[in-house]
């Protein structure tokens, strides 16, 4: 790795410190974590109303298991690979690529999982070597100081992150920086705006934005499985993850006991009080829009606190429906019925928000399976679960579409925050190329190495050896 970065535009230089120093950081805050983590618990349970057991399991194992994969990985994914011997065109060269930090990194977070959604992008910037400058939500300021000060308290310095304050203001202060390369996490609507920001610096970015994500239930599913997912789906967080459980496609077989099943599920779920106005008065809006255009809302509305919004599904959906097409954070999902499986991909592809997609089977390595998903425009694929699976510290998580795109976690995330430098030497003297003529044994040479390199069959390549080494013998001696 560089011992250097530079910021883009500024000339200023920053030292980080050695990888060693930087590995060292992940061991003392994963113990620091395992040690303290009710403190966060507690205050995410305050600041944000969840309970800690749910945020143990969300927030804190998969925060602590990102630093263990690190841990583990980070020194050898970073390390410089060099390359084996080129093509005979290349001949003395030795190749080595090398991933760089890109230098200061914007990280914008987010605040339903404000320790695994803020904790994994920072490290990874950090343990590439980068400079972070990391602005967290409005909505959970406390718990953001609280993990700084887990962070600075392993030897993190402020020069090398540097938290700005939890305000919406502040998100402009960060973007108008001198930043190499940005992560942001949040809605659909503001990643296009941070998008057009970057765009006339070129400076390249992750976004992780919206999803509208889809749960396919197969002809051999396990219904009674289906519904808890869909349950656990509405309840976790209060249905506030971007990758939630928005439609649901049934085939028309399993309709009328899926529906009876998640009929009886769904009237006793507990109400859910949402984070900000905003999001429940869209939740709102979307069971208003299907129910003007025929949907059957299930349970019903609640008409009490304006934050609290029921669990609810919508029968009778058409992709044609706002909540079929457009991104939603809360308890909301739309039940659509397909004939046959060759109408999974239509109905799918009414939207582009496909951060990742579920799908239950009692076969999923069925060759059915397999042809379908691989038609699925969608980052990621789960079978017979939902959500959690997504958080294994290995995989990356890849957003495309309206959902965004580049990736977080795993080792492509980890690279993601580096860019790839190639060192190329050259050994010894014999440079033919800078005399190329364009005589006809030159013609002979190229043709027979070409030949001799990618020929199919040996044969064919024999031809192309005596035909590179017919026209060496016939060039001429270069004069002195």
């Amino acid at each position: 790795m560089s011992d250097f970065l530079t910021t883009q535009g500024t000339g200023k230089i920053l030292k980080p410190p050695p990888l060693a120093e930087r590995m060292k950081w992940l061991s003392s805050l994963r113990n620091s974590l395992l040690q303290e983590h009710h403190q966060l618990t507690t205050c995410i349970e305050r600041e944000l109303n969840r309970h800690p057991v749910e945020v143990l399991a969300t927030d804190i194992l998969p925060s602590i298991g990102a630093i263990h994969f690190l841990e583990k990985n980070a020194t050898k994914l970073l390390r410089d690979k060099k390359l084996g011997r080129g093509p005979l065109w290349l001949m003395g060269t030795r190749t080595t690529i090398c991933r760089r930090p890109w230098g200061t990194v914007g990280i914008i977070g987010t605040w339903n999982y404000p320790i695994f959604l803020n904790l994994v992008p920072i490290l990874q910037a950090l343990v590439a070597g980068n400079r972070v400058l990391w602005k967290p939500s409005e909505q959970a300021p406390e718990t953001a100081k609280m993990l700084m000060e887990f962070l600075l308290q392993v030897g993190i310095s402020e020069q090398m992150l540097t938290m700005f304050p939890a305000t919406r203001e502040a998100g402009k202060t960060l973007l108008d920086q001198e930043l190499d390369y940005l992560v942001f996490t949040g809605s659909h609507h503001v990643g296009k705006l941070i998008a057009r920001e970057l765009a006339p610096r070129l400076i390249p970015s992750t976004l992780e934005l919206s999803g509208c994500d889809c749960l396919i239930i197969m002809p051999d599913a396990d219904i009674p499985m289906v519904v808890q997912a869909i349950r656990y789906s509405m309840l976790l967080n209060h249905s506030q993850t971007c990758i939630a459980i928005r439609r649901v496609l049934v085939p028309s077989n399993l309709f009328e006991p899926f529906q009876k099943a998640i009929q009886e599920e769904m009237q006793n779920l507990p109400i859910c009080h949402l984070q900000t106005m905003e999001q429940a008065t869209k939740i709102k809006d979307l069971l208003e829009n299907a129910h003007t255009q025929g949907g059957e809302i299930f349970p019903g509305y609640v008409e009490s606190d304006p934050q609290e919004v029921r669990p609810s599904l919508i029968f009778h959906a058409t992709p044609k429906m706002q909540v079929c097409q457009e991104p939603a954070f809360g308890p909301v999902a739309a039940i659509l019925k397909y004939e046959q499986l060759e109408d999974i991909p239509g109905l799918f592809h009414a939207t582009s928000y496909n951060l990742s997609t579920c799908v239950f089977s009692a076969h999923p390595e069925a060759e059915n399976n397999q042809a379908i998903v691989s038609q699925l425009q969608t980052g990621t694929v789960i079978y017979n679960d939902v959500i959690n699976a997504t958080a294994h510290p290995a995989t990356p998580f890849p957003a495309r579409g309206a959902s965004g795109w580049g990736v977080t976690q795993g080792p492509e995330g980890l690279l993601a925050m580096t860019t790839p430098q190639v060192t190329v030497k050259v050994k010894g003297k014999f440079r033919p190329h800078y005399d190329l003529d364009r005589s006809e044994a030159t013609s002979m040479i190229l043709n027979g190495m070409l030949q001799w390199s990618y020929a199919r069959g040996l044969f064919a390549r024999v031809r192309g050896l005596v035909r590179l080494i017919r026209g060496v013998l016939q060039m001429k001696p270069k004069k002195k």
